[in-house]
């Protein structure tokens, strides 16, 4: 039998679900009303023509706060005087429960096992109605043996993967058209990319997307984090996983690939990949604007057509409904006392809110986070929830400005390594920081004032991460939402005091890379970047180059902020690209140990890059010697082959594709990765790769060509005598139907419900 958890529904979900399960089973048309705190009745219906049925819907977590209700409920029902009386509640009643409740409204309830519907009757009558089941999304969902499911598969990279988050979020989602839509594109084409505004809820339809397939049959999730390659050295083919890269195309990231080709390859061959996987879905995220910018930049990506598996939410497909849900699921949640309720729910209030042009789900999880109720009158809150949709940054301007000075600063100081940082290490900045500054600003740190400001910022400004790395526990700090960042970025870029004191104080490689750049050429990121005035420059040359390169190999730290000189000059030069194509053109030379570019535990592409960036000339160290032997002593793949040979061209040294050991070297890897294909669809993936290799070295598919055919034929032969009818691996997905809710008006009165029972 199923053995749902009720409560995971909210007061006004518990009641329609109710009203769609006795429809169900009584088959009849059932009235739901909106009487607000005192009605007395939340769902009627006339079983025939003289006689009326009132049902009352209870969401409590147990017997005691159940029974106490009722006793309120008594007199009410006795006002009514219906011929019949239902109770349906989340509580799971015994015998006796329900012998008391029938005598306490004696003579209404005429059956205990018809009219009195505890958890177990509501489980047991869902059962013999299955799509009523499949109309509700966050119930099976949402319910503890699906959670149990989700929590215990196989989690890589993801440190919020945890019982109370997938809760919480579960309990806020409304599904809507975007979350079929995007299950669509994926059942199709095996990938989605989900677009749209910041704060739409992009990453939380990811999350929505991924829990559904774990609770349906996948075995592992894999949560990339640095770039593809971390992906592709933990993919099976023989294995049902899931991978999801939020934010593929964030600035940050973007702009550190942009200069080589090398992730757009990456991307595609692990794209083509998951496509001709049966086991394998590839989810990612990222801002609309950057994904038009990356479409015209690379352009491998506009002659694949990735808009093909582009699922972009669009506010303006959001229903009346569905925004007026959004709203609800989050007040539902925040516990905010009845007086603010009254404003909202008067002159349906709310409606300011749901119809708003700059309405988004970001803007109303920040107000509900800080709790602004605690500050403002009940006369002045709607006026004041409205300015934060009319200016959506200053959802933040007034917490921050409530801040004290060290408090601000260290936010600011968080915000230049990019909203991400050791626990330590953000610590140390601050320190640093204040001591810098200390002429221009008084400002003194110490111990005791920087765990009173951290508490002060937790879980309104910032939040815990935790990441276990072999042995190590690792405990980073982020910025609560983008949309933080985005506020403190603004207030950096407003402030050219700040902006000096910020970059006079730069401890760590990232706070100068991160944020800052001197070329509005740069893809358009204008939420996160700041262009650097050439008056700066000689600042940002001299902190870059006096105690940074010491202080990068400091620490040990999880991969997804891991330090290395090569990285720290690829970034850096990219970032200020006009200070370094004029006067500073040999910051590598005086700089960088060569010795970086033979250690394989830098990625290989940060160390081509670097390759292309270098003036040869001025150095000792010989490239050739140098590329020689990454060919002969390391793997690549067929995309990092490109990039090598990129580089080489780049360089000058076309003369190493003639060279024996050289070639042989290539055809070899290529062989190997030949022999791990294992259907004719990925073979022709791959010759597709060879032949666009082909342009870099010639005469390299002449090669390989019979290697090629004698592969297509095994595989051909191997395909003939597989089974043609083998079970689609979605076919046992469940698709939820949206909820239908027939009054938004009912739904927000619901809300003192809510305020009544906390689970």
């Amino acid at each position: 039998m199923l053995n749902y958890d009720f409560k995971i529904l909210h007061s006004n979900e518990f009641e329609c679900f109710t009203r769609d399960l006795l429809q169900a089973s009584e088959h009849l048309r059932i009235e739901s009303f909106a009487e607000g705190r005192d009605g007395g009745i939340d769902l009627r219906f006339a079983y025939d023509s003289t006689k009326k049925c009132i049902v009352q819907c209870k969401r409590y977590k147990d017997w005691n706060e159940l029974k106490n209700t009722l006793k309120k409920e008594v007199d009410k029902v006795k006002k009514i005087n219906p011929d019949r009386y239902i109770l349906s509640t989340s509580v799971d009643l015994t015998a006796k429960n329900k012998d008391e409740i029938k005598e306490l409204f004696s003579p209404y309830i005429k059956d205990t096992a018809k009219d009195i519907l505890g958890q177990s009757d509501l489980n047991n009558l869902l059962g013999q109605h299955h799509e009523i089941e499949k109309q509700y999304y966050k119930l099976w969902l949402g319910s503890s043996n699906v959670l149990e499911t989700i929590v215990h598969k196989n989690v890589i990279n993801w440190s919020e993967f945890e019982l109370d988050e997938i809760k919480s979020e579960i309990a806020k989602y409304v599904t809507n058209d975007s979350f079929y839509q995007a299950e669509k594109i994926l059942t199709e084409n095996r990938y989605v990319i989900i677009s749209g505004i910041p704060g739409i809820g992009k990453t939380t339809l990811a999350r929505m997307l991924v829990y559904n397939y774990l609770a349906h049959g996948y075995e592992e999730f894999i949560y990339v984090v640095d770039d593809l390659d971390n992906a592709s050295k933990v993919y099976e083919k023989n294995k049902k996983q899931v991978f999801f890269f939020d934010d593929f195309l964030g600035s940050n990231f973007f702009d550190i690939q942009k200069q080589s080709t090398s992730f757009e390859n990456k991307l595609i061959t692990f794209i083509n990949r998951i496509q001709k996987s049966p086991n394998s879905l590839f989810i990612m995220t990222t801002r609309e604007y950057i994904l038009s910018d990356a479409n015209n930049y690379y352009e491998k990506l506009d002659l694949n057509k990735i808009d093909i598996a582009k699922c972009t939410i669009d506010l303006s497909n959001y229903t009346e409904l569905v925004r007026a849900k959004i709203l609800y699921n989050h007040l539902a949640e925040a516990n905010m006392p009845s007086a603010y309720i009254d404003v909202l729910i008067e002159d349906k209030n709310y409606e300011q809110i749901i119809k708003h042009p700059n309405f988004n789900p970001r803007v109303i999880e920040a107000f509900i986070n800080q709790k602004i109720w605690n500050d403002i009158s009940p006369e002045n809150f709607m006026t004041t929830v409205i300015v934060f949709f009319d200016k959506p940054l200053s959802v933040w301007e007034k917490a921050f400005e409530n801040l004290n000075p060290f408090a601000r600063y260290t936010l600011l100081v968080l915000t230049t390594f990019g909203g991400l940082a050791h626990y330590q290490e953000w610590q140390i900045a601050c320190k640093h920081f204040c001591k810098t500054t200390f002429d221009d600003l008084h400002i003194v740190y110490d111990d005791i004032l920087w765990k009173k400001t951290v508490k002060i910022l937790q879980d309104c400004f910032i939040k815990d991460e935790i990441h276990l790395s072999h042995s190590n526990t690792f405990h980073l700090i982020k910025l609560f939402n983008p949309s933080i960042m985005d506020f403190c970025v603004s207030v950096i870029r407003d402030n050219q005091e700040t902006l000096f004191f910020l970059l006079k104080s730069v401890f760590y490689p990232e706070q100068l890379t991160s944020l800052y750049t001197d070329s509005k050429k740069r893809i358009k990121s204008s939420e996160s970047e700041i262009i650097i005035s050439e008056d700066k420059e000689p600042l940002i040359y001299n902190v870059a180059s006096q105690d940074i390169i010491q202080r990068i190999r400091l620490g040990d730290y999880p991969s997804i902020i891991k330090r290395t000189v090569t990285k720290f000059c690829v970034k850096f030069i990219n970032s200020f690209p006009k200070l370094f194509n004029s006067k500073h053109r040999d910051f590598i030379e005086k700089y960088y140990d060569y010795n970086e570019l033979y250690d394989t535990n830098i990625h290989l592409s940060l160390r081509l890059e670097l390759m292309r960036k270098t003036h040869w000339k001025n150095v000792s160290f010989n490239p050739k010697q140098i590329l020689t032997y990454i060919a002969m002593h390391e793997h690549l793949t067929f995309q990092l082959w490109v990039d090598f040979a990129e580089t080489i061209l780049f360089i000058g040294l076309s003369s190493l594709f003639e060279e024996y050991s050289f070639r042989c070297s290539i055809t070899n890897q290529l062989m190997n990765e030949i022999d791990f294909v294992d259907n004719t669809d990925e073979l022709k993936s791959i010759v597709v790769e060879i032949d666009y290799l082909n342009d870099y070295i010639p005469n390299l598919y002449s090669e390989l060509s019979d290697y090629i055919s004698e592969k297509e034929a095994i595989l051909s032969a191997e395909e003939e005598n597989k089974d043609s009818n083998l079970e689609d691996p979605e076919s046992n997905l469940i698709t939820p139907i949206p909820i239908k809710i027939d009054s938004i008006y009912e739904m927000f009165t619901s809300l003192y419900d809510n305020q009544q029972y906390r689970y």
